[in-house]
């Protein structure tokens, strides 16, 4: 919401779970985030940051229950 405002307003599900915003295919994850549109150039551009910022995150199959974001004002993610 507050590091891709732009991708966040076109959000099919503002209040999505990391379960519900990918699958697991044997032991590794697969982002699918679902939009309300097609996204434009520049959309799909952020899209790409979005994504990579989100696989340098791990999840560990077993231990994923329920994660909540959160970040500053700045949008940095609060550890």
């Amino acid at each position: 919401m507050h590091v891709f405002p732009r991708l966040y307003s076109v959000a099919a599900n503002k209040n999505l779970t990391v379960e519900e915003a990918g699958l697991w295919h044997d032991d590794s994850w697969y982002w699918q985030l679902p939009w309300r549109r097609s996204l434009f150039s520049s959309e799909e551009t952020e899209c790409a940051e979005e994504v990579n910022l989100l696989t340098g995150i791990s999840l560990i199959r077993s231990e994923c229950v329920k994660w909540v974001w959160k970040y500053d004002v700045l949008g940095r993610l609060i550890t």
